[in-house]
C-alpha cells in the first residue's frame, strides 16, 4: 500500500524521493536495507514488502504502512495522522471497516493486477501470492460469477462505510473530519489501487464514484493534491 505513505509524506510536507522497484526486486532490496520482514509465509519464507522508507535523518529503515505512518508522526509531528488516543480506534476501523473492502476486491482483481506488472514482476508476484495463500493463482483469483459477486460486495461495503462519515459534520470530506488522518490515507490508498488496476474508464471505477451519492468522488478529489510523486 505504497500510496498511503506517499499521501502521508505529502500531507506532512516531508521532503522525500521515490525509488521505484520491479516487483521481482522487492525482496532483495528491502532485505538489503536491514528491514525486518513484514511477515513470514506459511512455508517459513520471510516476506518483505513495500512501502519501506529509509530516513537519513535518523538512519532508520521502517516498513509496513501503519508502522511508517506512526513513525512519521513521531519524527515529523506536523499534521498528526494519529491524533492523541486515536491510534487504537483507527486500527480497529481499518481492520473492521476497511479490510472487508480489500477482502472483496483483491481476489476479484487479482488477475487484473498481474497484467499491470512487468513479465519478471508478474512471475515474482505469482510466486509470492501462491506461497502466501498456499494455492495456485488461478485458484486464489475470483473469476466468473464469484468475481461479480465479490465486486458487488465491495460496492455494498463502500456504501456501508457512509454511516461512519455521517457521524461527522455534513461538510466534512474525511473520516478525520476536515483533515485527513491515518485511516483516510489507508482508504484512499486502497481506492487508488482499484482505480489504477482497472482504469478510470472502467465500469467498476465509475460505480465507485457514485456510491453513497458520490461521496467517494469527493473524497478522492480531496486527495488529488497529495498524489504528487517525487
Amino acid at each position: 500500500m505504497t500510496q498511503s505513505c506517499r499521501y502521508a509524506l505529502n500531507i506532512k510536507g516531508v521532503a522525500h524521493k521515490t525509488v521505484w522497484l520491479d516487483y521481482s526486486e522487492v525482496n532483495d532490496k528491502i532485505r538489503s536495507l536491514g528491514a525486518e520482514p513484514t511477515t513470514v509465509t506459511p512455508d517459513g519464507t520471510p516476506y518483505y514488502t513495500v512501502p519501506t522508507i529509509y530516513d537519513p535523518a535518523t538512519q532508520r529503515t521502517v516498513t509496513d504502512s501503519w508502522t511508517i505512518l506512526a513513525y512519521l508522526d513521531e519524527q515529523y509531528p506536523q499534521h498528526l495522522l494519529f491524533p492523541p488516543s486515536t491510534r487504537v480506534l483507527q486500527r480497529a476501523f481499518a481492520d473492521l471497516a476497511s479490510l472487508p473492502l480489500v477482502k472483496a476486491f483483491f481476489p476479484a482483481l487479482l488477475q487484473d493486477m498481474v497484467k499491470t506488472l512487468t513479465l519478471t514482476g508478474a512471475v515474482a508476484f505469482r510466486a509470492a501470492r501462491e506461497r502466501q495463500f498456499g494455492a495456485p493463482l488461478e485458484v486464489i483469483a475470483a473469476t466468473g460469477g464469484r468475481r461479480e459477486a465479490l465486486l458487488k460486495e465491495f460496492l455494498e461495503k463502500l456504501e456501508e462505510l457512509g454511516k461512519f462519515f455521517q457521524a461527522n459534520r455534513k461538510e466534512d470530506v474525511f473520516i478525520g473530519g476536515d483533515k485527513p488522518i491515518g485511516v483516510d490515507c489507508d482508504l484512499a490508498a486502497w481506492l487508488t489501487t482499484v482505480e489504477r488496476t482497472v482504469g478510470k474508464e472502467d465500469k467498476l471505477w465509475k460505480d465507485v464514484l457514485v456510491v453513497d451519492g458520490g461521496r467517494y468522488e469527493g473524497f478522492m478529489k480531496a486527495f488529488e493534491k497529495w498524489q504528487t510523486v517525487v
